[in-house]
This record gives structure tokens, sequence and C-alpha cells, in this order.
């Protein structure tokens, strides 16, 4: 009876004792470190991809309303393309063209 009233209190609190302790993760020789780096690599590929995108878009929707502009003789759509593409363009650039000593205190 009182086996059976240790592991029922053992099962309910979940602090059951495993006979073998288990070997997950021994077999492969995975670091922190690795694991971090394989991340950022990819968040930053992620971004670039992402950046690369809006810029191609941007730029083809430019050469579209640059055409139709010159076709027309009309520059609204130059003008409306250009107002609705500074923005994005502009983060893009100024995320990788930006300030490169991000790093150091500014003293004023």
């Amino acid at each position: 009876m009182e086996l059976c009233s240790t592991y029922l209190r053992s099962w309910a609190f979940g602090v059951l004792d495993m006979e073998k302790e288990p070997n997950l993760g021994k077999d492969f020789p995975l670091e922190l470190r690795i694991i971090e780096a394989r991340t950022r690599w990819l968040s930053e590929a992620t971004r670039s991809w992402i950046a690369l995108a809006v810029t191609v878009g941007s730029v083809t929707a430019m050469t579209a309303a640059a055409a139709l502009a010159l076709i027309h003789g009309e520059y609204g759509y130059l003008s409306t393309v250009w107002s609705l593409v500074a923005m994005p363009i502009g983060a893009v650039l100024g995320h990788y063209f930006g300030r490169s000593n991000q790093d150091e205190e500014v003293d004023n």
C-alpha cells in the first residue's frame, strides 16, 4: 500500500525519478554559438532578401512610371510612384549605408 501511495503522489506532482538519463543531444556536437551563428545568418539573409525585393520592386515601378511619363508627356505618374516608393527606398539606404560606427558613443 505504501508503494502505491508513493507512486501516485510522485505521479501527481511530476517528480517521478527516471531510471536512465536521456541521451538527447549528446550524439550531435552542436554548441550554442553554432546555433546562434546560424540564426544570425538566417535573419541577415532574410533581411537582405527583403531589402533586395523592395529595391527591385521600387526601381521597376519608377522605371515604368518614367516610361509612361515620357510617352504621355504627363509626369503625374512619376510623382505618384515616387511619393509611394521614397520611404521604403530611404529605409533600405539608411539601413545599409547609414552610420557605420554605431557602437561608439557620441560626445556632445
